[in-house]
């Protein structure tokens, strides 16, 4: 699968000690989960990436390389984005996870 990449936006990473600390362990999936989602939060470049992508009213794929999507960063991005393109902006995107062969 190819991939047009509009965009490489390292602002929307969860930082390196909740990276290290989370160790992808799923018993601390919720707890890396609310802590990330607030770094999003606190974040103003990724609240305006959002609102630029919210804009184009297209389709958002994240990819992502981590092997259990449903503990990744990426699902826990597209729950912000989502939240973020309902309540704040009236552009509608579609939100696609893509996983990366390894």
């Amino acid at each position: 699968m190819e991939a047009d990449a509009n965009a490489w936006e390292k602002d929307f990473a969860p930082s390196s000690e909740l990276c290290k600390w989370y160790g992808h362990d799923p018993e601390r999936y919720e707890e890396f989960r609310e802590r990330y989602l607030a770094e999003l939060d606190a974040n103003p470049k990724a609240t305006e990436f959002a609102g630029k992508m919210a804009a184009s009213d297209g389709t958002v794929t994240l990819l992502f390389g981590a092997r259990d999507a449903e503990h990744s960063n990426a699902a826990v991005l597209k729950e912000w984005l989502t939240r973020v393109f309902s309540h704040y902006f009236s552009g509608k995107c579609d939100i696609m996870l893509a996983g990366l062969k390894r």
